[in-house]
């Protein structure tokens, strides 16, 4: 069925190239290809997880960027597309190899879930986080009660806010996930465990002061990776599963379209395309500029994301690529993709064989994933799961996302595994 689906909808996009932009037709076959034997692939190997799988996920989310935004003509660029199908062709050379390399392949994931809520763990963090949420707000002000939204929520990259804010403000982001976690673990499994009302009020009040803050991330790192281990526990993907996540990310979109314009004026649709295409000109713009500069990073763009971490005026790799590009525009910096990221580092060769190592160390991992039995991890899968469709956007080991996994990975160890 879902074959049938993918058929159908490169049909729609071929008649949709054939209109508003014939010369990205050849790159569009060739990504569609491509994309529809890797899901066969998966579909074979891994049957009904096959929509758990990583690859599967990444492949889907990286079709639909460049199949879109080459199909607008917008940022069009014929030797990029070309570029984007080879890194696609080498990303999912791995899905083969890996599948030859794991012969046995279980068919469920059998977790062993414990019965616990982490009660105090989660009033500390979670009243910890309400705490530095409100300094940051008395000494920077409220981002969504400014006149300039963009500027004012972005204050955290320039180096003004202690990094210790960070810490507490990401360990509260896990928190809350462990309450939404544990919440839904008691319900669905039917495991008898208290689960604090206080805590319950604590995450409220969170949610709120994110609300405040204009950060869909936090919410996207809660949420997201909430939703998929529903999903894992329920052992089934349903219409409503589907439905449940593409509103949820219409909701972020949507509040995405007051931050970033001030009103809500702009129709849904465009603020979920004007997305996709900054992706496309973040990426072109980088391309044009390193192709023609010849210049290399030499593997900083991989290590800026850990700048946050730093004292001082650090520039993350999207604030330094809008500085030395010239780039302005209002609010954070120029996330140039994964494939701009790898390029501006290594050049075309090294973003062939780094997307061929990515494709292969993700297939690698789910199969771990497949023969664990531990619940840390089940959450650490989810997690990621939410990370990889970000990271096509941001790139490896973006800013944001490398804090919140080094926290994330830090306590599940503490926390989790002691009791295991």
């Amino acid at each position: 069925m879902l074959r049938i689906l993918i058929i159908i909808a490169f049909v729609v996009e071929y008649l949709a190239a054939r209109t508003f932009n014939p010369d990205c037709i050849n790159p569009l076959i060739a990504l569609w290809s491509i994309y529809f034997v890797s899901v066969w692939i998966q579909q074979k190997t891994f049957r009904k997880n096959f929509v758990f799988s990583p690859v599967f996920v990444f492949n889907s989310i990286y079709y639909l960027i460049f199949s879109v935004t080459d199909i607008s003509g917008l940022f069009y660029d014929h030797e990029l597309s070309w570029v984007i199908v080879y890194a696609f062709l080498s990303f999912n050379v791995g899905v083969p190899l890996a599948v030859f390399l794991n012969r046995d392949i279980p068919q469920q994931m059998n977790i062993r879930f414990i019965p616990k809520a982490y009660n105090n763990y989660i009033t500390i963090s979670l009243g910890m986080g309400v705490i530095s949420m409100i300094v940051y707000f008395l000494f920077f002000g409220i981002p969504l009660l400014q006149a300039n939204i963009n500027e004012a929520r972005t204050v955290g990259n320039t180096g003004a806010v202690n990094p210790l804010f960070f810490v507490i403000k990401y360990n509260a982001n896990i928190a809350l996930l462990m309450l939404c976690i544990a919440s839904i673990k008691r319900y669905v499994l039917k495991q008898s465990f208290h689960i604090r009302g206080f805590n319950f009020l604590l995450g409220g009040v969170l949610l709120f002061l994110m609300v405040l803050e204009s950060n869909r991330t936090s919410f996207y790192y809660v949420f997201v990776p909430s939703f998929v281990y529903l999903l894992v526990l329920k052992r089934r993907i349903s219409i409503k599963s589907v439905v449940i996540p593409v509103v949820f990310i219409l909701s972020i979109a949507y509040f995405g379209r007051y931050r970033n314009a001030g009103s809500f004026d702009r129709p849904i649709t465009v603020t979920f395309l004007n997305e996709l295409v900054a992706m496309k000109y973040n990426l072109t713009t980088v391309y044009r500029y390193y192709s023609e500069h010849e210049e290399r990073e030499h593997g900083m763009m991989h290590l800026r994301g850990l700048a946050v971490l730093l004292p001082g005026h650090q520039l993350d790799m999207s604030l330094f690529l809008k500085n030395k590009l010239g780039i302005e525009f209002e609010g954070g910096g120029m996330t140039p993709t994964i494939l701009g990221q790898i390029y501006v580092d290594f050049g075309f060769w090294g973003l062939i064989i780094e997307m061929f190592l990515l494709g292969l160390l993700l297939n690698q991992y789910f199969f771990w994933v497949l023969h664990s039995h531990r619940e840390i991890v089940l959450i650490m899968f989810c997690y990621l799961m939410a990370y990889f469709p970000y990271s096509i956007r941001n790139g490896i080991l973006y800013s944001y996302a490398i804090v919140f996994s080094l926290v994330f990975i830090w306590l599940y160890k503490v926390v989790l595994r002691k009791s295991e």
